[in-house]
């Protein structure tokens, strides 16, 4: 019985076409625009359509509606450069948080589907764009690519 409950949790746990998930923590006291969060993807294993996915963390503490995001991308060892600027809606129209959670939000947008190579590696960095220079409530960014 106890090595048939492991088998599910591992078949439950993973999930066969996701080839980078990770987070980066933000500063407690606030995320800073000049802080940029890195996130270096290894090297892809099969040629495809990959789907990237930005996830944020917050909490009561986040002042606005939205989040817009600076997402800049690099495709390596072709150089090929790609920047995207995205938009979260962290609060609905009541003001009501957007994402899952009770006290921690969870927010995830799908925002490029993207064609890599074998041996292709991705080096990505994300900054807000946010009019003031820090801003508080936001805890954690991921990023999540997924063959298609």
């Amino acid at each position: 019985m106890p090595l048939l409950l492991c088998l599910c949790i591992t078949a439950v746990a993973c999930h066969p076409y996701t080839q980078y998930d990770e987070y980066r923590h933000t500063d407690a006291s606030g995320w800073d625009r000049d802080s940029i969060l890195t996130f270096d993807v290894p090297a892809i294993e099969q040629d495809g359509t990959y789907i990237e996915e930005l996830n944020i963390r917050t909490d009561n503490n986040y002042p606005f509606r939205q989040l817009s995001l600076t997402v800049d991308q690099q495709i390596l060892p072709s150089g090929k450069h790609l920047i995207d600027t995205l938009q979260i809606d962290v609060y609905d129209d009541e003001g009501d948080a957007s994402g899952k959670g009770f006290s921690i939000f969870q927010n995830q947008l799908v925002f490029k589907f993207i064609s890599l190579h074998k041996g292709d590696s991705l080096h990505i960095n994300v900054s807000h764009n946010m009019r003031r220079h820090s801003i508080s409530g936001i805890n954690d960014v991921g990023i999540r690519l997924e063959q298609r």
